[in-house]
């Protein structure tokens, strides 16, 4: 009797540690989720990290794009193209693990087309559309520092025929709107994966616009995406959104064919000495023409160029201009051209323009002959 009772009460003994054990094992996760930082946010309007995304939410700070060739003839020619690449990461990089069945949405203004407004993003957190030239660029009205510009380029000579003097730098720009589901950036101050109350963010407008004069924030009569609902363009929120539509606007030039101008417009040049002469090349808007389009200068009987580019292949970029100066300075080459004595032929230099246009190319050529002064 008495080692049955010991057994008896060995047997309860053990059951009751059990039940200890499995006590802590139920406990312990429960109460390890109260960490510091995991408190709701009233600032927020949701947490990152949804486990449908896997975490890994595309992010703001990381939402990017990539154009092959960013300024097209499309002036003159309808059906050129260029490759808009969309770049999705979440907040750290990442850009592997993305939600599956994730879209980027693609909208633009007139002047440029896109093959589709919506595009499923890949494996490696892309997407690309095509763009392509159709029609003519919006008129956004002309900046007031264009005809201080127009003023200049009236005393240059065109051999070839000025600009027609009603244009303006933007109205060659178009704006190509890109949008997909993500949240807002933040500073991750405690590096605990979450916005937690107080840390810094990047409030942006809940609904996306084309910006269409390239100043930032939406204007009237600029196109939006009404993701609210509520019949009206909504702004920023004052709060941080980890679920809401995040955009990005980039600039694409539309341009047309190429006009010379030369300055001064009488050409002269001392006989052994040097001149300066400013060429400039530009199209019906004072834009750079097309991307790939060269202008290749070259002296010949008793003319040397010893300063400025004697070669240029224009860039892919949709440069313009914020004042007379600066957009000036992306069309003029300036050079430098000295005069040998006791040559036979006539001192000149050629301006060679080989215009890109499409999958075509048009040269244009202009001599200049200086007069040699004493």
């Amino acid at each position: 009797m008495i080692q049955e009772s010991r057994n008896h009460f060995m047997v309860k003994q053990y059951v009751a540690r059990l039940i200890l054990i499995m006590a802590v094992a139920i406990i312990v996760p429960i109460t390890g989720c109260g960490e510091k930082g995991s408190e709701p946010d009233p600032e927020n309007s949701g947490q990152v990290g949804d486990p449908a995304s896997g975490g890994k939410t595309p992010s703001d700070k990381t939402f990017r794009d990539g154009v092959d060739i960013r300024n097209l003839p499309g002036a003159s020619v309808i059906g050129d193209t260029a490759t808009m690449t969309v770049y999705l990461a979440d907040k750290y990089g990442r850009y592997s693990g993305l939600p599956e069945g994730l879209t980027v949405h693609a909208a633009s203004e007139n002047g440029i087309a896109t093959n589709t407004n919506e595009a499923a993003v890949d494996n490696e957190g892309r997407v690309s559309f095509t763009l392509r030239t159709q029609g003519e660029p919006d008129d956004v009205g002309a900046a007031s520092w264009v005809s201080t510009l127009e003023t200049t380029l009236r005393n240059y000579s065109w051999p070839g025929g000025s600009p027609s003097w009603s244009g303006y730098p933007g109205k060659g720009v178009v704006s190509v709107l890109y949008y997909t589901r993500g949240e807002e950036e933040f500073v991750d101050a405690n590096n605990n994966g979450q916005k937690d109350s107080g840390e810094t963010f990047m409030d942006t407008p809940v609904d996306p616009f084309v910006d269409s004069n390239s100043n930032g924030t939406w204007d009237i009569g600029e196109e939006y995406v009404d993701t609210d609902g509520n019949g009206a363009y909504t702004s920023v929120n004052g709060r941080w959104d980890s679920n809401k539509m995040i955009f990005r606007n980039t600039k694409m030039l539309v341009t047309g064919s190429p006009h010379l101008g030369l300055f001064p417009a009488t050409l002269s040049i001392p006989s052994g000495g040097t001149a300066v002469f400013f060429v400039v090349v530009c199209d019906d808007n004072y834009n750079r023409i097309s991307s790939g389009s060269t202008i290749t200068v070259t002296a010949t009987d008793g003319l040397t160029i010893i300063g400025g580019e004697e070669s240029v292949t224009l860039p892919t970029t949709a440069a313009t201009g914020t004042s007379a100066t600066s957009q000036l300075a992306l069309i003029q080459n300036q050079l430098t051209l000295q005069h040998a004595t006791g040559g036979t032929g006539t001192p000149s230099f050629t301006v060679a323009i080989t215009w890109k246009k499409g999958d075509d190319t048009e040269t244009i050529t202009r001599k200049f002959s200086p007069t040699v002064t004493p």
